[in-house]
């Protein structure tokens, strides 16, 4: 195959550290094509990866399919179908954990000028738990009995990095703190996190869990906000005391806020868990329901 018989509209995908920057400036010098970089709509510019609300970033991701030329690089899985729709040629890029590792370390160790798709002035960090998310496929052990599987449980894609690392923050602190009360406790680079279903200035914060037989519901709420500050909601659950997984996420800066409704039929006696945390500025707020299934 030929590179021109990709036509005008071209989508790259896959895993994380596979090429896919790389590749698609590389096509836009050969054709002309216009590159867009997804991680660069989704966040905000010059910023530590600052997450771009979801209507925004849909509007600029839209606005870019629509045009008659491009190549367009990057995954949101929330997004793909109407950019698959619209491609012409599509590649997907699939490469050995150790090429995805070795990539991924010298990406790290580059300034922040020389990150093909990266964000101006803001370089990658070396993370361990992002290591272990390449060496295993997605699933990243926080601490003994918790681990997060860092992929979107309905497309197998990988979750957005901001994403990953909000998860990866969160459980890290839960890990330290088992027991923490009401008021709360600092966690680690400032945040804070506080257990409440009621939140003073805040809002109403829960998992929501329904159980009935033969039958098993799920999702996260936040409602009962104060209007105009940017606020994220996401829902992790796991069965059985395996690993947590994505359940949806949703953000904002309205007066509420509901992830996806995830249902299934599961097998009588399992124990199954939701939470629910809200990222509010520096502030992280978490509600928890479990039951066992019927």
């Amino acid at each position: 195959m030929r590179l021109s018989d990709l036509g005008d509209r071209i989508c790259i995908i896959g895993q994380s550290g596979a090429g896919k920057s790389t590749l698609a400036a590389a096509i836009g010098r050969r054709t002309g094509l216009p590159v867009v970089h997804l991680d660069q709509y989704r966040h905000v510019p010059g910023s530590q990866w600052q997450l771009r609300s979801d209507d925004e970033f849909a509007e600029l991701h839209d606005a870019a399919i629509r045009s008659e030329r491009w190549v367009i690089e990057g995954n949101y899985s929330k997004l793909m179908p109407q950019r698959l729709k619209r491609a012409t040629g599509l590649i997907v890029l699939d490469i050995s954990t150790a090429a995805s590792l070795a990539r991924y370390v010298r990406r790290t160790l580059r300034p922040a000028s020389r990150r093909i798709g990266g964000l101006d002035g803001t370089r990658d960090r070396l993370s361990w738990a992002m290591i272990e998310y390449i060496l295993t496929g997605g699933a990243v052990t926080i601490c003994p009995g918790t681990t997060v599987d860092l992929n979107d449980q309905r497309t197998g894609a990988p979750l957005s990095l901001d994403h990953q690392q909000r998860v990866i923050d969160f459980f890290s602190w839960k890990c330290a703190h088992p027991y923490a009360g009401p008021k709360g406790s600092t966690a680690p680079a400032g945040r804070t996190v506080t257990p409440m279903k009621y939140i003073n200035r805040v809002g109403d914060l829960s998992a929501d869990l329904l159980i009935s037989p033969g039958n098993l519901e799920w999702w996260t709420t936040a409602s009962s906000m104060t209007t105009g500050t940017y606020r994220h909601l996401y829902c992790e659950s796991r069965m059985s005391y395996g690993t947590w997984a994505d359940c949806g996420d949703a953000d904002g800066s309205g007066s509420s806020l509901r992830t996806r409704l995830n249902q299934i039929c599961p097998q009588k006696g399992q124990h199954f868990e939701v939470e629910a945390f809200l990222a509010v500025g520096g502030s992280d707020y978490f509600d928890t329901a479990e039951g066992t299934t019927q």
